[in-house]
């Protein structure tokens, strides 16, 4: 009982510890998510700024008239008075216009730094900054939202996004549409939209608002490595958990068959010793003991049943032996007729059922060369197998013919109850025992079949059973010669 207890309580913390690993990875994996989801939402964002900065600059770049424009146009944002010349000077040059867009690009950011020299992309200063040059210019060339879909494009594809997008520039106010970059982007396969918005101008007055087709895509992508790991581990996990349940359940198993095997074996090993004991006493008691017929009939039961018992006791040390495979064998020329013959008399005394015996030797006096105990075990554990396994009334065939013109063959058929095709692969394993319910009240410990299995192997020989349920038995052997 306890040790059930302790079972299921080791299942309980193991399944406990596991489910929190999962429910732990999964937060874990949550969590990243939303992190790189807000960084990308952020990137975006930050993206949109530079773009619009940038289409700015392009305008200021294509107003090339009236020092005055330009002067009240710096002079709006705060410059200081040699910023404003710096700025009046650039805009006023014959340079090229890449030439001149990138120095005002240039003069705007030295002007708008700090003092440790950090540019101010998202501050309340750049805002500032940006607005009142909105204010101003904005009233002379309308914001294009061509160019900045052109612009941002350069921007995402800078931070390494390359999905598709279009941009609406909308009236803040009213939130009515004033244009959108869509109508010269065919843009067909734009299935899971997600908007971005940027204000700019005088009092916010208008809105670039991002269309960008399924973001979060792109998050899946930077993950994947993770997520591959993550699920490589958690395969992990489930084959480590199964191999333990599997273990833990074959050592349950284990423990189980050990205690019917002991239960089994006590009951095997009483019952010689108990007809043993009756024999003798019989003889010890009874005034016919100076009778030779009597005494000899007896006397030959205790034999019978001591050998049983000493075969029985070389089985299980066989068994405990085998992880040394230091079972030693004695081959000697055996009389299999002879040998047949001691066993089926052995077996019809010791039954409590009607037995018919029939056997077909192919050369009658065929002579066997093997271990003549570990043969006499063998024949006795197909045979006591064929007899538990069968009816009221049994019929055993025991035919013995060669194989190859040197090899033996002996084949022991029944008309018992059968094995069933899903339990044939198994009743060769040690301890295993075919259920046959309160019907047979089958006795036995799981390890006849093995053994013989394994003394044949020793020697190169096999065993193999055809059998049907409710149709008996076959068990063949082969022994090498």
């Amino acid at each position: 009982m306890d040790m059930k207890i302790s079972l299921k309580l080791f299942i309980v913390i193991i399944c406990t510890a596991i489910v929190g690993m999962l429910a732990y990875q999964f937060y874990w994996l949550h969590s990243l998510y939303n992190s790189t989801q807000r960084e990308l939402d952020s990137n975006i964002k930050q993206a949109m700024t530079v773009a619009d900065m940038n289409e700015v600059q392009v305008r200021l770049g294509i107003l090339e008239k009236g020092s005055n424009r330009y002067s009240r146009i710096i002079s709006s944002v705060g410059f200081s008075s040699d910023n404003k010349e710096i700025m009046t000077s650039l805009l006023m040059t014959k340079e090229t216009k890449n030439e001149r867009i990138s120095t005002v690009y240039s003069a705007f950011y030295d002007t708008v730094r700090f003092e440790d020299s950090k540019i101010l992309k998202g501050s309340i200063l750049t805002s500032v900054v940006i607005n009142g040059i909105h204010q101003n210019i904005d009233e002379s060339i309308f914001p294009d939202v061509q160019r900045y879909d052109s612009l941002l494009s350069n921007e995402l594809l800078s931070l390494g996004i390359e999905n598709k997008f279009y941009v609406d520039l909308v009236k803040n106010s009213s939130d009515s549409l004033i244009s959108s970059s869509l109508k010269n982007k065919p843009l067909t396969s734009l299935s899971d939209l997600k908007s971005y918005n940027y204000t700019f101008g005088a009092k916010n007055a208008y809105v670039y608002r991002l269309w960008i087709d399924n973001p979060s895509n792109m998050i899946v992508k930077q993950m994947a490595w993770i997520f591959a790991v993550s699920f490589f581990v958690l395969l992990l996990l489930a084959c480590l958990f199964y191999l333990l349940m599997r273990t833990i359940w074959k050592q349950k198993t284990l423990e189980e068959m050990k205690n019917d095997f002991i239960n089994n074996m006590t009951h095997e090993l009483k019952t010689p010793l108990s007809v043993s004991y009756a024999a003798i006493d019989s003889l010890l008691v009874t005034e016919k003991a100076n009778d030779k017929e009597h005494r000899d009939k007896y006397l030959t039961i205790a034999k019978d049943q001591i050998s049983h018992l000493t075969g029985l006791a070389e089985q299980i040390l066989s068994m405990s032996r085998d992880s040394k495979r230091n079972v030693e064998l004695h081959p000697e020329e055996i009389k299999l007729k002879e040998m047949l013959e001691s066993i089926i008399r052995q077996q019809a005394l010791t039954a409590k059922k009607n037995i018919e015996f029939e056997t077909q030797i192919d050369p009658d006096g065929m002579i066997i060369v093997f271990d003549r105990m570990h043969l006499a075990n063998i024949l006795n554990n197909l045979i006591e197998n064929s007899i538990k396994y069968s009816n009221s009334s049994v019929h055993i065939l025991i035919e013995a013919y060669f194989v190859n013109g040197k090899d033996i063959e002996i084949s022991i058929k029944d008309n018992g109850i059968g094995i069933d095709s899903e339990r044939q692969k198994h009743i060769f394993d040690k301890f295993y025992r075919v259920p046959t319910g309160d019907k047979y009240n089958v006795k036995g410990y799981g390890l006849g079949l093995f053994y013989v299995k394994e003394i044949l192997g020793r020697v190169g020989g096999s065993i193999y059973v055809k059998s049907k349920f409710g149709k008996g038995s076959v068990f063949t052997i082969h022994l090498p010669q």
